[in-house]
């Protein structure tokens, strides 16, 4: 059973730091439900421009950290919707990190990026960018009125409840 995925030759799954092409675009579903997947350890997943991400990490019970790390730069506007939703229900807590020193992650896409993740309770996002979201969302006005269109970043958080729970961090 594959519990780590990473470029380490300790990793069950370790990829050839080179695996990934420009030419590379559909890679959703890729790890979707591996039912023993704990650690995923990936750097410059995302090179060629709009690769599709949708659902590659969900429904990872197990999943205990996430490092999604860029050292090169990346494609232009990966779709992140849904690539973590429901994983690491199982562990007694789910760290996501999304770091990067110089090279900015810019999805196109968030959208129920954690949704169901209850047990995340630490997240780094110092290496994500919000510049390629969709920026049609009317804001709600002072009489109420407005709060609809498309942030790209709806039910992103929902059901993460150990991210707001005090105890659990």
């Amino acid at each position: 059973a594959i519990t780590s995925i990473g470029s380490s030759a300790s990793d069950s799954l370790s990829l050839d730091a080179n695996w990934m092409t420009t030419s590379v675009t559909k890679m959703g579903r890729m790890f979707l439900s591996c039912d023993k997947l704990q650690t995923v350890n990936i750097s410059n997943l995302a090179k060629a421009a709009n690769v599709d991400l949708v659902y590659a990490f969900a429904e990872c019970p197990q999943m205990k950290n996430f490092t999604w790390t860029s050292t090169s730069a990346v494609g232009a506007t990966p779709n992140f919707s849904h690539m973590l939703e429901n994983s690491g229900k199982s562990g007694s807590g789910m760290t996501v990190s999304f770091s990067s020193a110089s090279y900015m992650t810019a999805p196109k896409s968030m959208e129920a990026m954690f949704n169901g993740c209850t047990k995340l309770n630490s997240l780094d996002t110092t290496g994500l960018s919000t510049a390629n979201l969709p920026n049609n969302f009317t804001p709600v006005a002072a009489n109420g009125s407005g709060g609809t269109g498309d942030c790209g970043m709806n039910d992103m958080f929902t059901g993460c409840t150990a991210m707001f729970d005090k105890t659990n961090r």
